[in-house]
């Protein structure tokens, strides 16, 4: 019988599994659906089955669970929309589901999975990282010194939802209007080259939209000066993030112009970061990340244009983890608590 470590990666179609040992070598991963009916009452009990059966004779000495939401320090998990759960006591619960395991860490996904890629990938040769999660949406969790920081109320890490355009009348997922995930994530990135294709259009005086000026101020965060030559998206019906990256690269005006408001957005927010929590880096994961050197080179311009001129060094580098950083973090989040 050999003392273990488990990990479980909470996300809103997936739970991500894992097993360490005690020198916090991956053992096993695997995957099981994760269940939201209910309001989210099954999903606990699952993973903690689904670690317990994987375990089989080991001992299950410490677990650590990442969510989609804020974690406080009392391990009270709130804002889970994505997995239908409520405001739920975590240690609690999962006490009650794994009461042989001496140690259960909590923490939100994003914050624990920078914490991931701090220890184990992409931040390993540095003290501390920011790691922005660019997909559907934008995650952002600090990690320094080995450790997660997740703030008083477990909210620390939510970029996303910073605030950069106060005039956006169209509402964010979370109810606000010109948060970051509105221009700087996947659906943001197609939303906004969707606008400056209308706005291409009544330039040239091919169709009249001034209603699309209202709704999109981006005129607020940039001067435009918006391409003239017809952008091959525009022949495309469905075009996605990968389609106006790919076609960034291969100089289509229109779409690198978009990806440089992209930057832009993103640099300009990563300054707020800066000269708030002064990260020694910044790891860019989520699909985004996979996207092509044209989003890490955006990102990199922007930031480089907004930031304050000391937190200039911080490196911008691509995560190594991929969808694993998760369990690492979790991992690393128990391994701190067992030294």
């Amino acid at each position: 019988m050999s003392n273990i470590i488990g990990a479980a990666d909470i996300g809103g179609t997936t739970t991500k599994l894992g097993l360490f040992d005690s020198n916090e070598q991956l053992l096993r991963s695997w995957e099981i659906p994760t269940d939201i009916s209910e309001h989210g009452s099954h999903i606990l009990e699952n993973a903690a089955r689904s670690l317990k059966e994987a375990a089989g004779d080991n001992r299950l000495i410490a677990v650590g669970t990442a969510v989609p939401g804020a974690v406080d320090e009392q391990a009270i998990a709130r804002n889970c929309t994505n997995i239908a759960l409520g405001t739920t006591d975590l240690k609690s619960e999962m006490g009650k589901l794994m009461p042989d395991t001496n140690i259960l860490c909590f923490g939100n996904d994003a914050t624990v999975a920078a914490l991931g890629e701090l220890k184990y990938g992409a931040g390993r040769n540095y003290s501390s990282c920011y790691l922005l999660t660019l997909g559907t949406g934008v995650g952002g969790g600090y990690a320094a010194h080995g450790a997660v920081v997740s703030g008083a109320f477990g909210a620390a890490g939510e970029v996303g939802h910073i605030l950069i355009n106060p005039r956006e009348t169209s509402k964010c997922m979370c109810g606000r209007r010109g948060c970051l995930e509105q221009y700087a994530s996947a659906n943001g990135l197609v939303r906004l080259v969707k606008e400056l294709l209308i706005l291409q259009e009544m330039d040239q005086g091919e169709c009249r939209h001034e209603d699309v000026r209202d709704r999109v101020h981006i005129e607020y965060l940039f001067d435009l000066n918006i391409p003239c030559k017809r952008s091959k998206l525009s022949e495309i019906s469905g075009f996605t993030a990968k389609d106006i990256c790919g076609l960034a690269e291969k100089q289509d005006e229109l779409a690198a112009y978009a990806l440089q408001i992209f930057g832009r957005c993103l640099g300009l927010a990563m300054s707020s970061i800066s000269c708030s929590i002064d990260p020694e880096s910044y790891i860019i994961g989520g699909g985004m990340s996979k996207a092509g050197e044209s989003v890490l080179a955006a990102i990199r311009k922007g930031y480089e244009e907004f930031a304050y001129t000391p937190s200039r060094d911080a490196d911008i580098v691509c995560a190594e983890l991929g969808n694993a950083a998760g369990i690492y973090g979790c991992a690393a989040m128990v391994a701190e608590k067992l030294k």
